[in-house]
């Protein structure tokens, strides 16, 4: 189970990695939107596209991993949640803590970048 879980830590660090990567690009289009460059801002979403198709990869694998974890422990994958297993590592200290962090990390990015992507969206009406 150590090993599943530490292969579950390194996969969702990996997804933190890519968003963080798409949160930048994000970032990137808010003053090219403002400028209205058609051009750049299609570039930067190609950009966004690709980063997406490596993280649906990686997401594939998060989701293998996870039903691994769920087997392993006779759980529903459907039910087990990152919070639950993080609740349930409670006799390993350190894996429990490895994965709350990247949970915790995959958290802010995942919300950061959708903030980001309201305000491009609101910048893209007005525009």
């Amino acid at each position: 189970m150590a090993s599943l879980v530490e292969n579950l830590i390194t996969v969702l660090s990996e997804e933190c990695d890519e968003y963080d990567i798409i949160l930048g690009l994000a970032r990137s289009k808010t003053p090219v939107i403002v400028a209205g460059n058609l051009d750049e801002l299609a570039r930067i979403t190609e950009d966004e596209q690709s980063h997406a198709d490596r993280l649906q990869n990686v997401d594939n694998r998060r989701s293998k991993v996870t039903a691994d974890i769920a087997n392993v422990i006779n759980r529903d994958v459907n039910d087990l949640k990152l919070i639950t297993l993080i609740g349930l590592l409670d006799r390993t200290p350190v894996e429990q803590k490895k994965l709350s962090e990247v949970y915790d990390r995959l958290k802010a990015v995942v919300h950061e970048l959708a903030r980001v992507n309201d305000q491009n969206s609101e910048l893209l009406k007005i525009s």
